[in-house]
């Protein structure tokens, strides 16, 4: 690109936990080029091999946090190198930086690591010359990250000494090759002659308005449809069939560039072809488009014009109504596609059950290899009225794991064979779904380090065995996903409502209507009938399938070779856009395959101890149901090795489940006590809906009471009719005994422990301690809050949380 160049060069680093920064990075590198911008990409793990960051001028870096507020595991070499304190003062006065950070305010420590690499680039002298972002996924981070990245490329442009007006003129001339390779639509000599002159004027509107304006908006008109057009005379045609009709608009007082799409291809001068040659090569899809609804909805079906009617006043996932349906859209550019699929002959010979489990790719927090846990027991802590279903399981692990209490594992499971086939159907792809199948780049692609995802099989696989196996088929579907769906949808309505899902002005129906509905890909496909996207496309798109984390629910030396894990069945019923209920992949997963087990275990109970109970017994222990597990780093979140130190845990519903470890070893160790009066105080607050249906681990709790481990056990019911001022949460346990907590805290250094829900419960026992500190302590709102954060940073307050 003209003006591209070395001296327009910056360096663009990203640390990532599951792969969304290093997605967003790249997303960020891929458009770089059409701004004037060179964007020099490198995982923050490279540091020191491939970029060394006191040489750089200008960077722009993105990162998670994960864990207790602790960097990804990619990012921790960069961020011990920028700790060091041998570093002198002004090492990096020279740097100029901003920082996006992606985090989740359901989690205490938001974006902890995103904000310490901020404010320790100020410390070595660094200066930001783009403010740095934080993004919030508890509402979505495309809330932060979208328009942060729509003010990025002006403030490189703007550092750099980028011109915009030859960048905006080439992103022009890039829209006008791009669509000229489209094929879709009939000839019209008279049309075309317009169009070309249509699109001399908007380039040349387009040169002053980036003269006269740092920014300007690429917007689609509202009803709008793009233009496909193709090069043939310089022709340029409209779709009669679908009544849409070309429609000259004229640039706003603000200079917004109204264009109906941003091509991936750039052309300059400096690359061979002049800017006059291009307009007189092909023709433009440089202009707006309106859809005649009336002409569409006589071609439609009855029945979706009754359905139209109906919610014709209420918004949904398929409908929308003014001001969004009205206006004009802001979208993002369609990515490039990069993938080809190419079956192959189905006698290939192929076996896919020794393919390695997403080709090997390292694990988030993965602190030994995958390997198989044989299940040994399965059995049901709830009643069978109980609001939710919750599993106790025990696996050996023999001696590959050595794991203490509040360690946990993460369990690889697989999509559903009934969630996959149903995508396969939709896509219409039965026949070639078990095919042997090779993924490779396809060739010519305009994606910037194109690659196939590092967890998709390099070898032949087959389309169902990625779907099951590799990919995220139930995650939301990412804008930029939509935004390509745009391109595959066939009905005008259709087009629209999924343009505005994607759009910059649609956020709060994309929030509310996928996020907020936890939509599916399978879901949004339903709900767009003519929507017909490739494979490839989805596959380019959809996340890398991640296993499940679970807590240790035992102590190694209780039960030796043995874990226990406790979790609920996830029942998840259907919707308005979910036509059938759901279950928690892993968990509906371990229900299923361990329900022989479970009926044994209750059979046990209820002490029928048949000659066919033992037979059935026998058979079970000698099957082989396993499942492959590995253990995970542990960010703290362990019993004190000094049984003089007193605990406070707490932990509702299966957040409990670590505890019973906890116990278990504090049980084992004070045995071992010479004197039992150093032991340290041990508070366990429990709550659940009932008493006599959900209150898990009930036997063993009342054990370590007896046996003196528990000292203190507090109890609340959320469901019970409550006459006696009893506690219904955690948190009423908690002001209802202020005095002894804070004396715990204050004056005994006790470590709080907290397990369970992120979005509410912990939230509100971390204020019922700002309330204790404040009435106990005498301190005002803001520092009980740094007292309770100094807690924190030394690890005297400790959260394993969960959304």
């Amino acid at each position: 690109m003209s003006g591209c160049g070395t001296q327009h060069r910056f360096l663009l680093l990203y640390g990532s936990q599951t792969g969304q920064a290093k997605a967003i990075a790249e997303e960020i590198c891929e458009h770089a080029g059409q701004h004037g911008l060179l964007a020099e990409l490198h995982c923050l793990s490279e540091t020191d091999k491939k970029f060394s960051i006191e040489k750089e001028a200008c960077i722009v870096l993105v990162t998670s946090t994960t864990g207790d507020g602790e960097p990804p595991d990619t990012a921790q070499k960069f961020v011990r190198r920028i700790n060091k304190k041998t570093l002198r003062d002004g090492f990096l006065a020279h740097l100029n930086y901003t920082v996006l950070g992606l985090g989740d305010t359901n989690y205490t420590n938001f974006c902890n690591n995103a904000k310490n690499i901020d404010r320790r680039l100020q410390e070595l002298g660094a200066k930001r010359f783009y403010p740095s972002g934080f993004a919030d996924d508890a509402v979505g981070l495309e809330v932060v990250v979208d328009p942060w990245i729509e003010g990025l490329f002006p403030a490189l442009q703007n550092f750099l000494h980028v011109d915009p007006a030859v960048c905006i003129t080439s992103r022009v001339v890039s829209s006008a090759i791009s669509a000229a390779y489209s094929t879709d639509i009939a000839d019209s000599g008279n049309e075309s002659k317009q169009a070309q002159k249509q699109t001399e004027a908007i380039i040349e509107n387009e040169s002053f308005n980036a003269k006269t304006s740092d920014h300007s908006d690429l917007k689609i008109s509202s009803n709008n449809m793009l233009i496909d057009s193709k090069m043939k005379e310089n022709a340029f045609s409209a779709d009669i069939n679908n009544s849409m009709t070309v429609n000259r608009r004229k640039f706003t007082d603000d200079k917004n560039i109204l264009l109906s799409g941003v091509g991936p291809q750039v052309l300059s001068d400096s690359e061979g072809v002049k800017l006059e040659d291009a307009v007189d090569l092909i023709a433009s899809n440089a202009v707006t488009d309106t859809i005649d609804k009336k002409s569409s909805a006589e071609n439609a079906d009855q029945s979706t014009i009754a359905e139209a009617e109906a919610e014709s006043k209420h918004s949904s996932l398929q409908t929308s109504i003014p001001p969004l349906s009205e206006s004009s859209l802001t979208l993002p550019a369609v990515t490039p596609a990069f993938l080809a699929a190419e079956y192959l002959p189905a006698d290939l010979p192929r076996k896919l059950e020794q393919l390695p489990w997403q080709n090997n790719l390292k694990l988030p927090s993965a602190a030994c290899d995958i390997f198989m846990a044989k299940i040994v027991s399965a059995r049901r802590l709830t009643s069978s009225d109980a609001a939710k279903k919750t599993l106790l399981i025990r696996l050996d692990v023999g001696n590959k794991i050595d794991y203490r209490p509040g360690d946990s594992i993460s369990i690889v499971c697989s999509n559903t064979p009934d969630d996959v086939i149903q995508i396969i159907d939709r896509l219409g792809l039965q026949d070639v779904a078990d095919l042997p199948l090779r993924l490779s780049v396809l060739p010519n692609t305009q994606k910037r380090r194109a690659a196939v995802p590092g967890y998709l099989p390099e070898e032949v696989s087959s389309l169902q065995y990625i779907l099951r196996n590799c990919v995220d088929i139930r995650e939301v579907p990412k804008k930029a996903l939509l935004r390509v769906l745009v391109e595959h949808t066939s009905n005008p309505g259709e087009k629209r409502r999924l343009q505005e899902l994607c759009s910059k002005e649609g956020g709060d129906d994309y929030a509310t209507f996928l996020r907020g509905a936890n939509v599916s890909l399978l879901d949004v496909l339903r709900a767009f009938p003519s929507c017909s996207p490739p494979v490839e496309r989805l596959l380019e798109h959809l996340s890398r399938l991640q296993p499940r984390p679970y807590s240790a629910c035992s102590c190694r030396d209780w039960n030796p070779g043995h874990l226990d894990i406790a979790f609920n069945v996830v029942e998840i019923p259907p919707t308005a856009y979910q036509v059938m209920s759901r279950r928690g992949l892993c968990t509906g997963w371990l229900d299923d395959i361990t329900r022989d087990l479970q009926d044994a275990e209750t059979n046990a109970e209820n002490h029928r101890f048949t000659e066919d109970f033992w037979v059935q017994m026998t058979s079970l222990h000698l099957s082989d149901v396993q499942v492959p597990i590995f253990a995970r780093i542990n960010q703290n979140f362990r019993p004190p090795s000094d049984l003089s130190t007193p605990i406070i845990m707490i932990g509702p519903g299966t957040g409990v489940a670590p505890f019973i470890g906890f116990l278990q070893e504090r049980e084992l160790l004070r045995r071992e006590m010479a004197n039992k009066e150093e032991y340290g105080e041990t508070w366990l607050l429990f709550g659940c809906r009932s008493r006599d249906k959900d209150f898990l681990f009930r036997s063993e709790i009342e054990d370590f009471q007896q046996s003196g481990t528990l000292t203190r056990f507090l109890l609340s019911f959320s469901r019970e009719e409550l006459h006696d001022g009893s506690a219904k949460y955690v948190y009423d346990n908690l002001r209802t005994h202020t005095h002894d907590i804070f004396h715990l805290i204050d004056e005994k250094a006790a470590i709080i422990y907290v397990c369970g829900d992120a979005r509410n419960m912990a939230k509100d026992v971390s204020a019922a301690f700002i309330n204790i500190l404040r009435e106990q302590k005498g301190l005002n709102e803001e520092e009980a809050r740094a007292y309770l954060m100094k807690m924190k940073i030394h690890h005297r307050y400790l959260e394993d949380v969960w959304t």
